[in-house]
């Protein structure tokens, strides 16, 4: 994968994807992915689906996606994308998909997920988003753990977890679980207690008043960072590839004092998996996929392409669920961790 020099869309994609940079000049290889950053002004769209924020249309004879002032225009192979020097939101998801894609075809799959070794054994806590794999991962990492990665990590079908090493985000409710971190990032305590509190009062309504509260919330109070996790506990090492002793998904429970870990079946685990995948990226991609489809009616099917990748990715969590232990673990909500709730969770994983 190619990008242009831009610094905002790098941004995004160093944030991510540094990990895997390469020199192509220097490995001689060719990008099956060029992303430019290109476009000057949001071009306009004929045909258009949506509306009247994100919508979907024509540029000429290509697909094209425009959120705002964000715009993307895909060739017609899509291997190549255009894109503002402020690039789409989900840009991240649709380059991904097309990674994943490969992935599938050599028996691999992207898993939502936190991973570590801790103790000689390498754990993988799939879970759906605000569930705690962060806070699980850094607790670990806390107490020696070496990391593999906090949102993604890769695994194969005969049971290898491939790391995927991007920078973490860091919530207040994470400053709040870590208070060593936060005075290590020069975090304000004090914001961070006001930002939960303002939060766990907008949660409870959903008019425009405290809609508006809560994005003033989150943009002028909340603390947020995207932070290298090695920077933090410098002891810890990357581990770049391993094989799952322990595969531990990950759910919350508002009633839950003590972290309980039970066995599962590995049916549970591939349903999991499939869905924890629908909601954080198949979901968007089925929506562009369609949108594709429908203004490129002769053109190859975006839709029956996510079909198979799904189809391929069933059967690879099919495979890798037979080859490691199972188990779900219950926690706490990631607002309510404190330093006895760590302890406990270190001693219930150990256990």
């Amino acid at each position: 994968m190619n990008a242009s020099d831009s610094e905002n869309i790098l941004s995004v994609l160093n944030n991510h994807h540094d990990y895997f940079k390469t020199s192509s000049k220097a490995s001689g290889t060719n990008s099956d992915l060029n992303i430019l950053s290109d476009i000057d002004s949001v071009k306009t769209l004929n045909n258009v689906l949506g509306g009247p924020r994100e919508r979907y249309g024509r540029v000429r004879n290509e697909f094209a996606i425009v959120d705002r002032n964000q715009q993307v225009i895909f060739d017609e192979d899509w291997s190549t994308i255009h894109s503002t020097k402020n690039p789409l939101g989900r840009i991240r998801t649709i380059i991904e998909g097309e990674l994943r894609k490969k992935l599938a075809e050599n028996g691999m799959a992207m898993v939502h997920g936190s991973a570590v070794n801790y103790e000689g054994n390498t754990y993988l806590f799939p879970a759906w988003r605000h569930t705690g794999k962060t806070n699980v991962m850094l607790t670990l990492m806390q107490n020696g753990a070496d990391y593999l990665g906090d949102d993604r990590v890769f695994i194969s079908e005969g049971g290898e977890i491939y790391a995927f090493p991007t920078n973490i985000h860091l919530f207040s409710y994470n400053y709040n679980s870590f208070d060593d971190i936060r005075k290590k990032n020069s975090v304000s305590k004090s914001r961070v207690k006001l930002k939960m509190w303002i939060g766990s009062i907008t949660s409870k309504y959903s008019n425009k008043v405290s809609k508006g509260i809560d994005i003033f919330n989150n943009v002028m109070i909340g603390e947020e960072d995207w932070v290298d996790p090695l920077s933090l506990f410098p002891d810890s090492y990357l581990v770049e590839k391993d094989s799952v002793d322990e595969v531990i998904m990950l759910q919350s429970s508002e009633n839950t004092d003590v972290p309980s870990k039970t066995p599962i079946e590995s049916g549970e685990l591939i349903r999991a998996l499939t869905g924890i995948n629908h909601v954080e990226w198949n979901s968007y991609l089925q929506e562009v996929g369609l949108a594709h489809d429908i203004l490129f009616p002769n053109r190859a099917s975006k839709e029956k392409e996510l079909e198979l990748l799904k189809e391929k990715e069933e059967n690879i969590f099919s495979n890798f669920s037979k080859k490691a232990k199972i188990r779900k673990l219950l926690i706490k909500p990631e607002e309510y961790w404190g330093e006895e709730f760590k302890k406990d969770i270190v001693s219930e994983i150990e256990y």
